[in-house]
């Protein structure tokens, strides 16, 4: 609730539903709650970027940003313990 508090602050004009953090501190993946869809693209999003500046990519859909994280946590946890970027 904390980041969908915030998000909401930050971004008043969009409907982001946060569900992970990723990468940096600031950063988290979305749904967009304005898109009716069963399947939603997720969002990357860079909180506290300025408005209009904040989405810096997307995946179509949490099957591809699972897969996308599970390869990068693996990558991770084969090297040398630094999260890849």
């Amino acid at each position: 609730m904390i980041w969908f508090n915030e998000l909401r602050r930050l971004y008043p004009t969009r409907s982001l539903i946060p569900f992970a953090r990723i990468g940096g501190m600031d950063d988290v993946a979305c749904f967009d709650a304005s898109v009716k869809t069963d399947d939603p693209v997720v969002h990357y999003v860079h909180a506290y970027a300025s408005a209009g500046w904040e989405d810096y990519g997307n995946v179509k859909n949490f099957e591809e940003w699972l897969r996308l994280e599970t390869e990068r946590y693996t990558d991770w946890n084969e090297d040398d313990g630094v999260y890849p970027d």
